[in-house]
């Protein structure tokens, strides 16, 4: 691979890891406060008392396994191929 192609590659990768980082910063605090009074409203209607701690680590599971989260870490792992020269 020439230099131009790598560092196109490169470019193209780290423009993609961008656009999902920035998607996941700009939908983070809104997803987070929705998430937390939904898992609320479902563990009262349950008759679960989670305190504040189980409410904020279930939600960051939910968000870990949610599609921006994972569009953002497949989105640097293809960076990192591509720095390294095999993306």
């Amino acid at each position: 691979m020439s230099e131009i192609e790598y560092v196109k590659k490169e470019l193209a990768a780290l423009k993609q890891l961008q656009q999902a980082v920035d998607a996941f910063l700009t939908s983070y605090p809104s997803m987070k406060q929705l998430l937390e009074v939904k898992e609320r409203e479902m563990a009262e209607a349950d008759g679960i008392e989670y305190n504040d701690d189980e409410i904020f680590m279930i939600v960051d599971k939910i968000i870990i396994g949610g599609p921006l989260y994972r569009n953002m870490i497949t989105a640097q792992e293809n960076h990192k191929k591509a720095v390294k020269g095999n993306g």
